[in-house]
């Protein structure tokens, strides 16, 4: 699933430090398979690190955040790209892109070297999305006129990637498992070698778009990794069982749905129950 929201500027600032806090010691702790403190990923450059002479490899810091959050560059410091009319800017377009609940249940469960293979096939899959929607959506505006406004494909984008595994707590509560990373979009980079703000209505219009290809890839990669479809798949109707504690979640993952109205759940006796000439109603019509 992918969810588009913009974030401003008023509201960065704490955006920030959300992401922040999530990549430090969690006081609820990690109920879902090891002891101690469950500490998020650190965020990650998902593109346009080389815009700025950064390694893509290394870790995205603190300051780094709140500069691209302050739309400024994070090598200079000076303006990330230009604002709106009204003086006022976006200050990024947050992607958050959702595994199916199944993987993150089989994620909460699994052994550390399976949950390592699960982030590995969605981090793959964000990024390949992240790739499609640059080669498919037409995020750039380009005012020809006062009456004429034209759609663009960019080259790239600047975007930072932030994975979680948990929802968000609710009061004390043990927040539930999923995975799903906040990719976060500041600025799209034009053919011009520019770097302009993303135009969020076109990415609103492709939203399932993107998503299906995530979902895809997401597939494509838990197959490659050998995560056998029947050990993420969640049957139609089932009903996941959280636990607070990982000993509690030793039975089953999913509860079959009872037979619904008028469903015969013994088939097998019906079959012996019925005449071995078959259909006599139709023999009398054949007649």
């Amino acid at each position: 699933m992918l969810i588009v929201a913009k974030i401003t500027k008023g509201t960065a600032g704490g955006y920030a430090e959300y992401l922040e806090g999530k990549a430090r010691g969690s006081e609820l702790g990690d109920y879902y398979l090891k002891d101690g403190e469950r500490v998020e990923a650190p965020g990650r450059w998902a593109g346009g690190a080389h815009l700025f002479g950064m390694d893509a490899n290394v870790a995205v810091t603190s300051e780094q955040l709140r500069t691209l959050m302050d739309v400024r560059r994070p090598d200079t410091g000076g303006e990330l790209r230009r604002v709106g009319g009204s003086g006022e800017a976006v200050a990024a377009l947050d992607a958050t892109f959702s595994a199916p609940k199944s993987v993150s249940a089989v994620w909460a469960l699994g052994s550390p070297e399976l949950r390592e293979r699960i982030e590995a096939a969605h981090e793959i899959a964000v990024d390949r999305a992240l790739d499609y929607a640059v080669r498919h959506v037409p995020m750039l505006r380009q005012r020809v006129d006062a009456d004429t406004v034209l759609h663009a494909k960019a080259v790239g984008v600047v975007a930072t990637s932030w994975r979680h595994t948990t929802a968000r707590a609710v009061a004390d509560q043990v927040p539930d498992p999923q995975l799903h990373s906040h990719v976060l979009l500041h600025a799209a980079h034009r053919r011009d070698g520019r770097l302009v703000a993303i135009d969020s209505r076109t990415w609103l219009q492709h939203q399932r778009e993107v998503g299906a290809a995530y979902r895809t890839e997401l597939a494509r990669e838990l197959r490659h990794a050998r995560i056998r479809r029947r050990a993420w798949h969640r049957p139609r109707g089932a009903v996941l069982r959280a636990s607070r504690r990982p000993a509690a979640a030793a039975g089953p993952l999913v509860k079959p749905p009872p037979p619904g109205p008028g469903r015969d759940p013994r088939p097998a006796e019906r079959d012996r129950a019925r005449p071995a000439g078959g259909d006599r109603r139709g023999r009398a019509r054949g007649r």
